[in-house]
Protein backbone atom coordinates (compact mmCIF):
# COMPACT_ATOMS: atom_id res chain seq x y z
CA UNK A 1 0.00 0.00 0.00
CA UNK A 2 1.59 3.65 -0.77
CA UNK A 3 1.73 6.18 1.52
CA UNK A 4 0.18 9.58 0.85
CA UNK A 5 2.32 12.35 0.23
CA UNK A 6 1.20 14.34 3.27
CA UNK A 7 1.33 11.59 5.41
CA UNK A 8 3.78 11.80 8.05
CA UNK A 9 6.61 9.63 8.59
CA UNK A 10 6.63 8.73 12.38
CA UNK A 11 8.04 5.40 12.85
CA UNK A 12 6.08 2.40 14.40
CA UNK A 13 8.42 2.62 17.65
CA UNK A 14 8.23 6.08 17.98
CA UNK A 15 4.61 6.02 18.14
CA UNK A 16 4.94 2.90 20.47
CA UNK A 17 7.34 5.03 22.72
CA UNK A 18 4.54 7.94 22.65
CA UNK A 19 1.73 5.96 23.57
CA UNK A 20 3.71 4.38 27.07
CA UNK A 21 5.08 7.85 27.65
CA UNK A 22 1.37 8.69 27.72
CA UNK A 23 0.27 6.04 29.82
CA UNK A 24 2.84 5.57 32.66
CA UNK A 25 3.32 9.77 32.52
CA UNK A 26 -0.32 10.97 32.47
CA UNK A 27 0.22 14.22 34.05
CA UNK A 28 2.65 15.21 31.80
CA UNK A 29 0.46 14.27 28.58
CA UNK A 30 -2.49 16.16 30.30
CA UNK A 31 -0.03 19.04 30.38
CA UNK A 32 1.81 18.81 27.88
CA UNK A 33 0.15 17.11 24.48
CA UNK A 34 -3.76 17.09 25.61
CA UNK A 35 -3.57 20.90 24.45
CA UNK A 36 -2.08 20.15 21.05
CA UNK A 37 -5.09 16.75 20.51
CA UNK A 38 -8.04 19.23 21.20
CA UNK A 39 -6.59 22.15 19.22
CA UNK A 40 -5.84 20.08 16.05
CA UNK A 41 -9.48 18.35 17.02
CA UNK A 42 -10.98 21.72 17.32
CA UNK A 43 -9.30 25.60 16.85
CA UNK A 44 -10.32 28.14 19.00
CA UNK A 45 -8.47 31.20 19.89
CA UNK A 46 -9.26 30.15 24.31
CA UNK A 47 -6.50 27.25 23.32
CA UNK A 48 -4.34 29.24 20.89
CA UNK A 49 -3.36 31.72 23.48
CA UNK A 50 -1.97 29.25 25.40
CA UNK A 51 0.10 26.90 23.04
CA UNK A 52 1.45 29.88 21.02
CA UNK A 53 3.21 30.40 24.22
CA UNK A 54 4.45 27.21 23.40
CA UNK A 55 5.17 27.28 19.75
CA UNK A 56 3.52 30.03 17.74
CA UNK A 57 5.06 28.50 14.19
CA UNK A 58 3.00 24.98 15.26
CA UNK A 59 -0.19 27.24 16.01
CA UNK A 60 -0.24 28.83 12.83
CA UNK A 61 0.60 25.50 10.88
CA UNK A 62 -2.70 24.15 12.60
CA UNK A 63 -4.89 27.15 12.23
CA UNK A 64 -3.92 27.86 8.60
CA UNK A 65 -4.13 23.59 7.94
CA UNK A 66 -7.44 23.07 9.32
CA UNK A 67 -9.20 26.50 8.63
CA UNK A 68 -7.84 28.59 6.31
CA UNK A 69 -7.57 25.74 3.44
CA UNK A 70 -10.44 24.31 4.67
CA UNK A 71 -12.40 26.89 3.38
CA UNK A 72 -15.68 24.88 3.54
CA UNK A 73 -15.39 25.29 7.56
CA UNK A 74 -18.17 26.66 9.01
CA UNK A 75 -17.29 27.00 12.67
CA UNK A 76 -17.38 30.78 13.79
CA UNK A 77 -14.95 29.82 17.01
CA UNK A 78 -12.38 28.30 14.12
CA UNK A 79 -12.71 31.31 11.81
CA UNK A 80 -12.25 33.67 14.45
CA UNK A 81 -9.15 32.22 15.64
CA UNK A 82 -8.09 31.99 12.40
CA UNK A 83 -7.86 35.75 12.55
CA UNK A 84 -6.49 36.12 16.06
CA UNK A 85 -3.53 34.06 14.81
CA UNK A 86 -2.65 35.97 11.88
CA UNK A 87 -3.59 39.32 14.11
CA UNK A 88 -0.81 37.75 16.08
CA UNK A 89 1.66 37.21 13.65
CA UNK A 90 1.03 40.28 11.83
CA UNK A 91 -1.07 39.10 8.98
CA UNK A 92 -3.68 41.82 9.38
CA UNK A 93 -5.03 41.94 6.01
CA UNK A 94 -5.47 38.24 5.92
CA UNK A 95 -6.90 38.57 9.27
CA UNK A 96 -9.80 41.21 7.95
CA UNK A 97 -10.32 38.27 5.26
CA UNK A 98 -11.06 35.75 8.38
CA UNK A 99 -12.66 38.46 10.51
CA UNK A 100 -15.31 39.29 7.64
CA UNK A 101 -16.33 35.93 6.66
CA UNK A 102 -17.95 36.29 10.35
CA UNK A 103 -19.00 39.87 9.80
CA UNK A 104 -20.70 39.19 6.36
CA UNK A 105 -22.36 35.95 7.86
CA UNK A 106 -24.18 37.12 11.15
CA UNK A 107 -22.39 40.36 11.92
CA UNK A 108 -20.38 38.69 14.98
CA UNK A 109 -19.45 42.05 17.02
CA UNK A 110 -16.13 40.26 18.09
CA UNK A 111 -14.99 39.93 14.53
CA UNK A 112 -15.99 43.36 13.94
CA UNK A 113 -13.59 44.79 17.14
CA UNK A 114 -11.03 42.90 15.58
CA UNK A 115 -11.34 44.26 11.77
CA UNK A 116 -10.63 47.69 13.84
CA UNK A 117 -7.98 46.60 15.38
CA UNK A 118 -6.24 44.68 11.91
CA UNK A 119 -7.11 47.93 10.43
CA UNK A 120 -6.21 50.06 13.28
CA UNK A 121 -2.57 48.24 12.31
CA UNK A 122 -2.69 49.22 8.84
CA UNK A 123 -2.99 52.80 9.85
CA UNK A 124 -6.44 52.96 8.60
CA UNK A 125 -8.06 55.16 11.03
CA UNK A 126 -11.13 56.14 9.36
CA UNK A 127 -11.87 52.50 8.77
CA UNK A 128 -11.43 51.44 12.37
CA UNK A 129 -13.56 54.11 13.59
CA UNK A 130 -16.55 52.97 11.76
CA UNK A 131 -15.36 49.35 12.45
CA UNK A 132 -15.87 50.42 16.29
CA UNK A 133 -18.61 52.19 16.19
CA UNK A 134 -20.61 49.02 14.20
CA UNK A 135 -19.41 47.33 17.55
CA UNK A 136 -20.93 49.92 19.56
CA UNK A 137 -23.78 50.15 17.54
CA UNK A 138 -24.37 45.40 17.64
CA UNK A 139 -23.80 45.88 21.26
CA UNK A 140 -23.76 49.44 23.03
CA UNK A 141 -21.68 49.83 25.66
CA UNK A 142 -19.20 47.24 24.73
CA UNK A 143 -16.04 48.00 26.82
CA UNK A 144 -13.20 47.08 24.41
CA UNK A 145 -14.86 49.44 21.41
CA UNK A 146 -15.47 52.40 23.34
CA UNK A 147 -11.80 52.20 24.46
CA UNK A 148 -10.62 51.47 21.55
CA UNK A 149 -12.83 53.83 19.88
CA UNK A 150 -11.65 56.58 22.32
CA UNK A 151 -8.04 55.76 21.99
CA UNK A 152 -7.74 56.79 17.85
CA UNK A 153 -7.15 60.17 17.33
CA UNK A 154 -9.15 62.82 15.77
Amino acid sequence: MKKSDDRPSTELATAIAFLIDRRQHPDWYAANVHPWSQFVAAPSWRLAKQLLKVDREQVSVIVERFVGQALGSRDPVAWLCLGKVRQDRGDHLRAIEAFTYLVDRDLDFKAMYNVGVSLVALGELDKARRAFVQVLELRPGDSYAAKALAELPP
